[in-house]
C-alpha cells in the first residue's frame, strides 16, 4: 500500500496543501477555497483531484507524486 494510501483524510489534505504551496510558491488560501483530499483518479506517477477557486470555478488539479523522477 502506498504512504498516500495510508495517510487519513486530514494528515492527505495538509500533504497535498504543502506540494501546492510549493509549487505554485504562493499560500493555498491565495488560490483555492476547496481541495478534496480523495483523489478522483489515480495512476503510478500522479493523481487528479478536485478543487474549487476563489473565483467558485470547480477544477481538476494533477498533483505528480513526490520523488517521481528518482523513480522513474
Amino acid at each position: 500500500m502506498l504512504r498516500e494510501q495510508r495517510l487519513g483524510a486530514v494528515e492527505a489534505s495538509e500533504v497535498l496543501r504543502k506540494v501546492l504551496e510549493e509549487e505554485l510558491t504562493v499560500p493555498f488560501e491565495e488560490v483555492f477555497s476547496v481541495l478534496d483530499p480523495e483523489p478522483l483518479g489515480s495512476a503510478s506517477i500522479a493523481q487528479v483531484h478536485r478543487a474549487v477557486l476563489l473565483s467558485g470555478e470547480e477544477v481538476a488539479v494533477k498533483l505528480q507524486r513526490p520523488n517521481i523522477e528518482q523513480k522513474i
